[in-house]
C-alpha cells in the first residue's frame, strides 16, 4: 500500500517540501494525518468543470500504471478519496490542495488548477509512484 505522508515532509528536514512550482504557501496543520492511496480509492470531480474530466483520466492513468490500482472515477463529488472541488474565489489556474486521512481535496475555479493541484499531490507520494 502506498501512502501520503506530509510528516514526511517534517523527518526530511523538508519544509515545505521540494515542489515544482514552489507553492504560495505550505501549512502543515497535523503531521499525523496522513492519506493511503488503495486500489479502492475514488477520485471526484464536478462535471461541469470544462476539461475536468480529462485531466482526472490523465491522473488515473498514471496511478493505474505505475500502482496497478484502478481507481474509480464518479462525476459528482464525493466526500472521500481524492476530491476535486471547485471555487470561483481561487484565482485562475491556482488550487488549494488539503491532505486529510479520509480524503485528499483539491479545490480550483477551472481544469487548470485541478491539473496544477493534481501534479503537486503526485510529487507528495513515493517516487515509485511518480
Amino acid at each position: 500500500m502506498f501512502s501520503l505522508l506530509l510528516a514526511f515532509a517534517l523527518s526530511a528536514n523538508l519544509f515545505p517540501p521540494s515542489l515544482i512550482p514552489q507553492p504560495k504557501s505550505y501549512t502543515l496543520d497535523d503531521p499525523d494525518d496522513t492519506f493511503s492511496l488503495t486500489k479502492k480509492t475514488i477520485i471526484s470531480y464536478d462535471k461541469s468543470v470544462e476539461g475536468a474530466v480529462d485531466v482526472v483520466n490523465y491522473f488515473a492513468r498514471i496511478v493505474r500504471v505505475s500502482t496497478g490500482y484502478p481507481l474509480t472515477i464518479n462525476d459528482a463529488v464525493q466526500t472521500k478519496g481524492i476530491i476535486l472541488k471547485i471555487d470561483s474565489s481561487v484565482a485562475a489556474e491556482g488550487y488549494k490542495l488539503q491532505v486529510k486521512s479520509a480524503s485528499v481535496t483539491i479545490t480550483a475555479c477551472d481544469s487548470r488548477g485541478f491539473f496544477y493541484g493534481l501534479q503537486t499531490f503526485l510529487q507528495l507520494l513515493p517516487v515509485e509512484i511518480y
